[in-house]
């Protein structure tokens, strides 16, 4: 289903500013068209007027995802629904080491997604580091040599098989400590995945990408290339190149927190973190609000916020204090509760939407308008509903995906008048057999002329009533119990036919 050219027809006028944007590093295909490839850009696709653009929140969690990070998870979002029913969801980007299989079902459940992390930090290009231990070796069974391609679909494959996870479910994608290179994307690329969201954006004067706060980039497909400034931690951390291309493989910028007006960074998670060198906050909960703030003011372009355990909890108490090892679970800390706080705030904003990774990509393959984006979201639907039509999975991953369902699904048709219920058959003619003063041999009833099964009645017609089964008929012994007899069954047929009616 594609809303979108109407809504593109009728705002035409409202074309939101930005433009494609071309780099010495890409170049947007002549051929490019969603849902499997949209050119990178400073704007949301759809021509959609600024109104009608909803201001995307999205919350992930990176690392494991067990009980102790869903439960804390569950005191920030867990009472929180929005508006249109929804709850508010996280998008987990969770590897298999120290994940379990019930707290990804009981987040699936409730609308959240499981994307893919890979057990070893530090993913690098190229890929030389593995873990000996059997359960978590990515070394080539062929070759003997580490394989990042392994690495990258050993969590995703614990999950399947184990946890019983569709693949078609699982196609996000987040390196630890934000290491991308071609390897990576190459590997993402060929084991069927949609998206990774890896690659870190700022705003700033004369960005290539995001040159002022009110134009930011947008998830965009590399068909055409990567714009963006991958090298941001370093060439050691991240690197591209420019022959780099793969269709249908969706970039979903990790935006780094920016003072507003500024532009000072303050992390892509961790904020305000000591530990992790942050800039400190002193005020989380105004921080959170002041960034959703800036975006509604500048442009409406998403805004993530990346949590991991650490962020989320107290680490200085412990649930029970006779815990001794680095597995202890901390109760929610300070930054739970701000993050709370921002939710609820967000949550008055008639324009802000939480939704998944996933999600978005839906939306910028098919742009709705706010208005109608509460109907299409269908949150109560678990799993990915993006289109997975450029994704490298195999018919059988593919099956009872959304998207597939979706297309099949008839198109909706007014219902046609209904036609007039025909009058029922007359009742056939009786003979009445005189019984003669001798007894004679009776001669055998004649079969009765089947009777038409009437038409079933439209949907807008008076429900049909099934008829009671008919009850058992004496064998007659005399002619006169034959009249009888046929007249009982010409009646009990009589009485069916108007029933059906």
């Amino acid at each position: 289903m594609r809303h979108c050219v109407l809504v593109a027809l009728l705002a035409s006028a409202y074309i939101v500013s930005g433009a494609v944007i071309q780099t010495d590093t890409t170049t947007c295909p002549t051929n490019c068209e969603a849902p499997t490839c949209l050119c990178a850009a400073n704007n949301p696709p759809g021509d959609l007027p600024p109104e009608e653009i909803p201001q995307f929140v999205l919350i992930s969690h990176d690392n494991a995802l067990d009980s102790q990070p869903f439960d804390i998870m569950q005191t920030v979002v867990g009472d929180k629904v929005q508006s249109n029913g929804c709850n508010v969801p996280v998008t987990w980007f969770a590897m298999f080491y120290h994940s379990d299989c019930i707290a990804g079902w009981r987040a699936q459940a409730r609308g959240d997604e499981i994307a893919m992390q890979t057990n070893r930090f530090n993913p690098t290009d190229p890929f030389t580091a593995t873990d000996p231990a059997p359960k978590y070796d990515s070394r080539d069974p062929k070759t003997g040599e580490p394989s990042v391609a392994i690495e990258i679909s050993m969590s995703r494959k614990h999950w399947h098989e184990y946890c019983n996870i569709s693949y078609h479910d699982m196609v996000g994608f987040r390196a630890p400590n934000y290491y991308n290179n071609p390897a990576i994307r190459k590997a993402l690329s060929e084991e069927g995945y949609l998206y990774d969201a890896t690659l870190i954006e700022r705003w700033y004067p004369n960005s290539p990408t995001s040159p002022a706060e009110d134009q930011m980039l947008w998830p965009y497909t590399m068909d055409g290339g990567i714009p963006q400034e991958c090298n941001f931690m370093g060439d050691e951390v991240g690197k591209c190149l420019k022959n780099e291309k793969y269709p249908g493989l969706w970039e979903v910028p990790l935006y780094q927190a920016q003072l507003p007006g500024t532009g000072e960074v303050m992390g892509v998670g961790n904020y305000g973190s000591a530990e992790a060198m942050m800039p400190p906050i002193a005020d989380m909960e105004k921080f959170l609000k002041g960034q959703l703030d800036a975006r509604l003011a500048n442009g409406k372009a998403p805004l993530s916020l990346s949590t991991i355990y650490g962020w989320l909890a107290d680490e200085s108490v412990k649930v029970d204090p006779t815990c001794d090892n680095a597995g202890c679970e901390h109760p929610p800390g300070p930054n739970a509760e701000a993050l709370g706080k921002f939710i609820d705030y967000a949550l008055k904003k008639p324009e802000v939407r939480f939704v998944t990774f996933s999600d978005l990509i839906r939306w910028m393959q098919d742009p709705v308008p706010l208005s109608q984006f509460d109907e299409w979201v269908q949150c109560k639907v678990p799993g990915v509903k993006a289109d997975l039509t450029a994704v490298n999975l195999t018919e059988a991953e593919k099956a009872d995906a959304f998207y597939m369902l979706e297309e099949a699904m008839p198109v909706e048709v007014p219902a046609p008048a209904p036609a007039p219920v025909p009058a029922p058959a007359p009742l056939p003619e009786v003979a009445v057999v005189v019984p003669a003063p001798a007894p004679a041999p009776v001669a055998a009833a004649p079969t009765p002329a089947p009777v038409a099964t009437p038409a079933a009645a439209p949907a807008t017609s008076v429900p049909s009533v099934t008829a009671p089964a008919p009850a058992a008929v004496t064998e007659p012994t005399s002619g006169a119990a034959s009249v009888t007899t046929t007249l009982a069954a010409v009646i009990a047929v009589l009485g069916a036919m108007l029933l059906a009616l």
